[in-house]
């Protein structure tokens, strides 16, 4: 058992070079700015727990992968480099990038939002470093780390595992629970979809972690095929609509459906109405609280002001449904009129009464795409692992 907190440091400090550790093993030559988010997290984190249930996450799902089950971190630990460097989560924060793997190099693209649009062909291709052909990897969800931070000082994690883990997973939490000495601010749930993947998975001898999701076929099938079976939300024909309305080209595209589709009052009323009016495009609407941030804090960046308190105040209050049921302080709404926003943005922002993060979006898309691969790939397998969990 952990006694007192001049235990708790040594470990805190041992995790800290272990995560850094990890760094700088998979990204060899280091990107400044990959540096950059290493520190600006550690200096937030320095003197909180994260870190240490960071890894007690990634533990646990390093145990669920090597029995062959695929498990999800929910809520806004993907907006955490050291979440992802620890093993907490799958998906990278930082903007979508190639990555060699071999030499331990990243170039990061200028013009995507989300790593599975990033160009197919360039998965294998020639390394200039020693001019031979390599399989390039791809990651990068371009979420900053702020969004991490509005969950307080405790923020509470949520593993979602399939139900023939969700036993020993839980043990498992109640042992280093014990040898922590204090309750932790974890939970373990089974998850019904995980249970079909784990089932398709035992079924076709196709790990999820041997799919790849660059396909386009994938993209054309979400918005053509009959998916209502892998959608997981109680207004299935609400998200059709979308899908009918908003044209997605791209997996981006998809994910800002996904995100609309889980949030409250963001699409309905509000962005709907927009888009059918011809007010906007469907490529400029925030849909997600880290879109929200990042639009006031670019605006306060490029009138030279640190917008970043303004910025994480607002988007914090839209991603809890503040505005919603008390209207906004005139002096926000002074103050985004003055960067330049039209009246829609503030409208927009105090209709929401609950708006999903990024991170949980790209969860959720994935586990619909992975169901939609077994679904064209394994046709017969699939329909009859669905008509089974009837």
């Amino acid at each position: 058992m952990i006694k007192n907190n001049k235990e708790l440091s040594k470990i805190k400090r041992e995790l800290w070079k272990k995560a850094y550790k990890k760094l700088i093993a998979w990204y060899r030559d280091l990107d400044p700015s990959v540096f950059s988010r290493f520190l600006q997290e550690k200096a937030a984190l320095r003197e909180r727990n994260d870190i240490i249930y960071f890894d007690i996450i990634g533990r646990i799902r390093k145990r669920a992968k090597a029995l062959g089950y695929y498990t999800e971190t929910i809520r806004s630990d993907g907006a955490s480099l050291i979440a992802y460097l620890l093993g907490a989560v799958d998906d990278n924060p930082l903007k979508p990038f190639y990555y060699c793997k071999e030499h331990g190099w990243i170039r990061f693209s200028s013009s995507k939002e989300f790593y599975l649009d990033l160009n197919d062909k360039r998965l294998y291709t020639w390394c200039s470093l020693d001019n031979a052909p390599h399989r390039f990897e791809t990651n990068g969800t371009n979420i900053p780390f702020e969004a991490y931070l509005w969950r307080g000082k405790e923020p509470h994690h949520r593993i979602n595992v399939p139900t023939a883990f969700l036993e020993e997973g839980t043990q498992m939490l109640k042992n280093i629970s014990d040898e922590y000495g204090v309750s932790l601010p974890i939970t373990i749930e089974a998850e019904s979809t995980l249970d079909l993947i784990h089932n398709l998975e035992t079924k076709t001898g196709i790990k999820v972690t041997d799919i790849s999701l660059h396909n386009e076929a994938l993209l054309t099938a979400f918005c053509t095929e009959n998916i209502e079976d892998i959608l997981n939300i109680p207004n299935k024909e609400l998200y059709r609509n979308m899908l009918r309305l908003c044209k997605p080209k791209s997996f981006f595209d998809l994910l800002k459906i996904t995100g609309m589709a889980h949030s409250v009052q963001v699409w309905t009323n509000n962005l709907e109405n927009r888009l059918k009016n011809n007010l906007c495009d469907f490529d400029e609407i925030p849909v997600f609280a880290e879109d929200i941030f990042l639009a006031i804090r670019t605006e306060m960046e490029r009138l030279g002001i640190n917008g970043e308190g303004l910025a994480n105040e607002i988007a914090y209050n839209a991603v809890s449904g503040y505005y919603a049921e008390n209207q906004m302080e005139d002096e926000f709404a002074d103050c985004l009129i003055l960067l330049g926003f039209d009246n829609w943005f503030k409208k927009f922002i105090s209709e929401i009464q609950y708006i999903i993060s990024k991170s949980h979006a790209v969860i959720i898309l994935k586990r619909q795409l992975y169901m939609l691969w077994y679904k064209l790939n394994y046709p017969d397998e699939y329909s009859l692992i669905m008509e089974c969990a009837k």
